[in-house]
């Protein structure tokens, strides 16, 4: 099966105790502003999916977009040859 990320399809429950709605944690724009010139992404910055553990600690960033073919994270090339 194939799951696209996107605002309504998270990825994958794998050890997650919940996902919640989140921009890009690594972005310049996340940060304050005397450490802003020190960081690398910029450009728009994505949404995606924030996994929480069950005290609400992020875990990992998962950006809209992302495929996943039989629960597992694929390369967008493997993907489409998946369809």
């Amino acid at each position: 099966m194939k799951i696209t990320t996107d605002a309504k399809n998270p990825p994958p429950n794998h050890g997650v105790d919940h996902w919640c709605r989140s921009k890009d944690p690594w972005h310049r724009d996340a940060f304050p502003s005397e450490l802003q010139p020190q960081i690398p992404h910029t450009g728009k910055r994505a949404h995606g999916w924030m996994a929480e553990d069950w005290c609400g600690n992020p875990m990992l960033f998962v950006p809209d977009g992302t495929v996943y073919v039989d629960g597992l994270h694929v390369p967008a090339e493997t993907a489409k040859a998946a369809t």
